[in-house]
């Protein structure tokens, strides 16, 4: 019996994990999300992979530090910005903002 209900409540845990990341991810407004590990570095070759993995240590976050991800067009901002930081980092609450959006904002 108390196997059954201990299953049961991990699976309620898990279930409600599961909706607060798909409401923070809709909140964020990213594109659809991928993990670190499904991210391409290859396709884009000018992308420095080895400050990525340091963004996803989350020291940043910690730091209480801002990330701004510039570049021309095709340089891999949309696809770090949809890597699934929140499991590797704990449970933080992030945003997503096109720069002419949050120019309209000031």
């Amino acid at each position: 019996m108390i196997q059954y209900l201990s299953a049961c409540l991990n699976e309620e845990v898990s279930s409600r994990q599961q909706s607060h990341l798909q409401t923070y991810t809709r909140q964020a407004k990213f594109p659809a999300l991928k993990t670190l590990e499904e991210f391409d570095f290859t396709a884009i070759p000018a992308l420095p992979k080895a400050k990525i993995l340091g963004l996803a240590e989350g020291k940043f976050i910690q730091g209480r530090e801002n990330v701004v991800c510039m570049g021309a067009s095709g340089t891999g901002k949309t696809g770090i910005k949809s890597i699934e930081w929140t499991p590797q980092n704990g449970e933080y609450i992030s945003s997503n903002i096109l720069t002419l959006d949050l120019l309209s904002l000031l």
